[in-house]
């Protein structure tokens, strides 16, 4: 008789981050990093974000680009374990305003990862 011993590693929940050096805004003809801009009342400027899951499982994301630390437009989408996901967001701004990039695993109540 022949034994197999077969070691099972749990598999890592889905885990969401930004991949911030992918991350941008474009704004007057250029992009920029979001850390390093404010945007003023009545420009359009357009938000590509990207997001990781460094999980083994897929899961559900929620992405979100804040405003003053508010969420003026948000988006759910599914990613599988150990990929990436790039969503693109077209915005008039209302105020001036600092502009940041967040993300979370859908139902959760703080962001697990923000940028900006």
């Amino acid at each position: 008789m022949t034994w197999v011993i077969r070691v099972v590693t749990p598999k890592k929940p889905a885990r969401f981050v930004l991949v911030k050096p992918e991350c941008k805004v474009y704004y007057n003809g250029r992009y920029y990093d979001p850390t390093e801009i404010t945007v003023k009342k009545g420009d359009t400027i357009v938000v590509i974000a990207v997001v990781e899951n460094v999980g083994d499982e897929g899961g559900t994301c929620e992405l979100a680009i804040l405003a003053n630390g508010r969420p003026v437009r948000t988006d759910r989408f599914y990613i599988a374990g150990h990929k990436k996901a790039r969503r693109t967001f077209s915005l008039k701004i209302n105020e001036s305003v600092n502009i940041d990039i967040a993300v979370k695993k859908a139902g959760e109540r703080e962001w697990s990862d923000t940028y900006g």
